[in-house]
């Protein structure tokens, strides 16, 4: 049964709005990178990136696609709902495909151009591909919209087959409608996981983080697919899914609530330990002397500021547990589950800010002359740097930083 969410604020409209929140996402890190002296266009190997440029391109998404499709939307849904859904929702999408590659470098082309040059080497790497780090950051960053990819395959078979309503969707686990949902939800995962692979191999299998890495994007396999093998049986019955976790239950739904406790505390363990090596127990951590727990060597000014995102980074990692029951859908609970992917793409969005930080200190520290140079503060020319429209280098001047020895640990 649709709820009058759905009816008002549908489907393809929501993954819309999540793409764009993107977009505007990405927008407010560059930003925010840009204020603190991060030369994000050595670190991203981009064109250098005028002030607040990087907006212009979610305002033409926001009001020349987003709002004219909701209220045009609104203005034909109570004539011939399916009709209008489906012709509203590809306008929408041919809009919005046309636009981030229309070839003009007004609205930040060359952004829109590396961002499809690296999607493509994402999707498509060799085993002699060199790994960059924006390819990574990358395809970290679509690991978030992994349920937004298999919302999109729903959303496009709803439009072709001509419907929206959850009646048309088919019911049996595995067909090709949810086979295809399956693969384009784990295909975010699967692209990481190939890339640490890849490193891996490229370090003679020496370098065991990558090993490790890869596993951690592996456990994200069951998860996705037990939870779909739950719901489409309706193991959970009716009642609310904690209920079960204190009686007997299937199989299944001990190994899916197995699965979700492992994938999410590993890749939380994992975001503090080694994507932005703060933990207690990370490379250079102090833990007797300020600030604690941190590594000596930190950019932003407060380390408060390190404390309260490891925190946010927990509370967001767990959403899961909102997101436990199967009926949570795109027709039957779409508020909740638009809450939970913004929550996500949220915490996307903080991440992003201390793994570049982290990677600006790599290139700090293989730059240097002497660790000492890094913790005394330097202004560091890269040889290696982009070049700018005048000749000039970027040069890379370390805003803030701790006494102590910030020497990366190479190995796991």
């Amino acid at each position: 049964m649709q709820s009058a969410d759905y009816y008002y604020f549908p489907p393809a409209l929501r993954v819309l709005t999540l793409i764009y929140l993107g977009v505007l996402y990405w927008s407010f890190n560059l930003q925010g990178l840009k204020k603190c002296n991060f030369p994000v266009e050595l670190i991203l190997k981009v064109r250098p990136i005028k002030a607040k440029s990087q907006f212009r391109l979610f305002f033409i998404f926001c009001f020349g696609v987003l709002i004219p499709g909701i209220l045009t939307y609104w203005v034909v849904k109570d004539s011939d709902y399916a009709i209008h859904y489906r012709h509203v929702v590809s306008v929408c999408f041919i809009l919005t495909f046309i636009i981030s590659i229309w070839p003009t470098s007004a609205v930040e082309g060359e952004l829109r151009k590396r961002f499809w040059k690296t999607i493509f080497l994402v999707t498509f790497p060799t085993s002699s591909t060199t790994i960059t780090f924006p390819q990574v950051l990358l395809a970290d960053i679509l690991t978030s919209y992994s349920r937004i990819f298999g919302d999109l395959v729903k959303i496009i078979y709803q439009i072709f087959a001509s419907f929206n309503s959850d009646e048309g969707v088919p019911k049996t686990w595995l067909d090709p409608l949810q086979l295809l949902t399956l693969i384009f939800v784990c295909l975010p995962f699967f692209l990481r996981f190939r890339q640490c692979l890849i490193e891996y191999s490229q370090s003679q299998y020496k370098m065991k983080k990558h090993l490790f890495n890869a596993i951690k994007y592996f456990t994200a396999f069951p998860v996705v697919i037990l939870s779909s093998y739950v719901t489409k049986n309706n193991h959970l019955g009716e009642q609310s899914v904690w209920v079960y976790l204190f009686t007997n239950v299937s199989w299944s739904v001990k190994l899916w609530l197995l699965s979700i406790l492992v994938n999410s505390m590993y890749s939380f363990y994992w975001d503090i330990y080694m994507d932005w090596e703060l933990a207690p127990l990370a490379a250079h951590c102090t833990l007797y002397s300020f600030p604690y727990f941190l590594r000596p060597t930190l950019l932003f000014e407060d380390p408060l500021i390190y404390y309260l995102s490891i925190g946010i980074n927990f509370m967001l990692r767990i959403t899961w547990t909102f997101n436990l029951s199967p009926h949570l859908s795109l027709q039957s609970a779409p508020l909740a589950v638009f809450l939970i992917q913004w929550l996500e793409l949220t915490r996307r969005w903080l991440w992003v800010y201390f793994r570049v930080e982290r990677e600006y200190i790599d290139q700090l520290r293989n730059t240097a002359g002497s660790p000492d140079e890094i913790n005394n503060g330097a202004t560091i020319n890269l040889e290696n740097g982009i070049n700018l429209e005048n000749g000039e280098e970027i040069s890379l001047e370390l805003q803030r930083s701790h006494t102590g020895n910030p020497q990366r640990e190479e190995n796991f």
